[in-house]
C-alpha cells in the first residue's frame, strides 16, 4: 500500500500548526483561559493553576489534533495495488505467437525393412508437405527402443532429415514412444493447444499392458492419437482402432505400401482440421489499483481528538463553566 498526498504543500505546514500550539501552550491553559473569557465572565480569574504534567498532555493533544486537521487538507489518498486473474476464450484461427504440437511416431522395426519402410518415409515426407506450417512437429522412431526422436519444433528440416536416415530393424514395443510424445505433448495441453500423434506401425506390440496405461494419460489430457496400420491383419488393424478410439483420434488402415502415401494425406487433412481451428481457453493477469480517501478518517480521528483535547483543559483548568 502507498499513500499519496493531493495537496502536497499543505503538509508543509504541520510544523507551522505544531509550533502555533506550542506557543499558544506557553502560558498554560487557565492563563488563555482568563485572557479570552475574562471579559463576559470574571469568575475565571479565580482558576486555580494546572498541573505540569497534565499541561504536556494537553499540549500533545492540540498538536495531534491540528496535525491532523492539516493532513486531511492535504487530501491523502491511500492506493492498493492488486493482481486480478482474466480468463477469456478465443475461437476459430490461432492468432497469438503459439503453435499446436505434433508428433509423427513411426514403427522402423525389422518387418519394415526393405520397400516398406521407403514407400513409409515418402509418405511422410508428402505429410510434412500437407500439414500447415503453424503446427510444431516432432519425429519419433521405434522399434523396441526408441531410435530417432526430435520434439515438437517449427524446423521441419530438421525432421525431414532425420526421417531421410531412417534404417530398420530390431522388435515392436509401443510404450516407449507413446511415453515419449506424451511427455512432449502435455505442455501444449497445459495450454490449451491441440496436441495430435500420428503413429504408424506395420507390428502387434509386445508391451500391451504398459502401452495401454498410458494411453489413459492421452485420454486424460485430450491428446489424440491418430493410427495408420500398414498390413491387412485383423489384430493389428483392431489394436491400432483401440488406440484411436480410446484417445479421441481416428484410425486408417494401409493394406499395401504403395497406399500408404494416400492414407498419409488423409490424415494430414484432418490434422489440419484440428490445428486450424482450435478454441483456446487464455489465462492472465492485470493490476488493478484500488484508490480509497483517508481524509474522512482524519477529520474523524482530529474530533475526538478535540473532544479529548476539551476534557483535558477541564480537567487542568479545574472551570466547570
Amino acid at each position: 500500500m502507498q499513500v499519496y498526498l493531493g495537496e502536497p504543500y499543505i503538509a508543509l505546514l504541520v510544523p507551522a500548526v505544531v509550533a502555533l500550539a506550542l506557543y499558544n501552550h506557553r502560558k498554560s491553559p487557565s492563563r488563555s483561559y482568563v485572557k479570552t473569557h475574562s471579559y463576559w465572565n470574571p469568575l475565571v480569574k479565580h482558576v486555580a493553576p494546572p498541573r505540569r504534567r497534565r499541561s504536556k498532555r494537553l499540549l500533545l493533544l492540540e498538536a495531534v489534533t491540528l496535525a491532523l486537521v492539516v493532513l486531511a487538507l492535504a487530501s491523502p489518498t491511500a492506493v492498493v495495488t492488486r493482481k486480478v486473474p482474466i480468463s477469456s476464450t478465443v475461437y476459430g484461427s490461432l492468432e497469438i505467437p503459439a503453435s499446436p504440437g505434433l508428433v509423427i511416431v513411426i514403427d522402423v522395426s525389422g518387418s519394415m525393412a526393405g520397400a516398406k519402410l521407403e514407400q513409409a518415409k515418402n509418405a511422410v515426407l508428402k505429410f510434412l508437405e500437407r500439414l500447415n506450417a503453424t503446427a510444431d512437429t516432432g519425429l519419433i522412431a521405434f522399434n523396441h527402443q526408441i531410435v530417432e526422436s526430435i520434439p515438437p519444433t517449427d524446423r521441419r528440416d530438421l525432421v525431414r532429415a532425420a526421417v531421410l536416415r531412417l534404417e530398420a530393424d530390431g522388435g515392436t514395443m509401443y510404450s516407449f514412444p507413446l511415453h515419449t510424445a506424451y511427455n512432449w505433448l502435455e505442455i501444449y495441453r497445459h495450454y490449451d493447444l491441440p496436441a495430435i500423434v500420428v503413429m504408424a506401425t506395420d507390428g502387434l506390440p509386445a508391451d500391451r499392458v504398459e502401452y495401454r496405461r498410458i494411453l489413459s494419460y492421452m485420454a486424460e489430457e485430450g491428446i489424440a492419437v491418430f493410427t495408420i496400420f500398414i498390413g491387412s491383419e485383423q489384430q493389428g488393424i483392431e489394436e491400432t482402432r483401440y488406440i484411436a478410439e480410446t484417445t479421441g483420434g481416428k484410425q486408417y488402415t494401409a493394406e499395401t505400401a504403395e497406399q500408404l502415401v494416400g492414407v498419409f494425406e488423409e490424415v494430414a487433412e484432418d490434422a489440419n482440421k484440428i490445428v486450424e481451428n482450435v478454441t483456446m481457453s487464455v489465462e492472465t493477469t492485470v493490476t488493478v489499483e484500488h484508490r480509497k480517501p483517508l481524509s474522512p478518517y482524519l477529520y474523524s480521528a482530529a474530533i475526538i481528538l478535540a473532544v479529548l483535547t476539551g476534557y483535558e483543559r477541564y480537567r487542568a483548568s479545574r472551570l466547570t463553566f
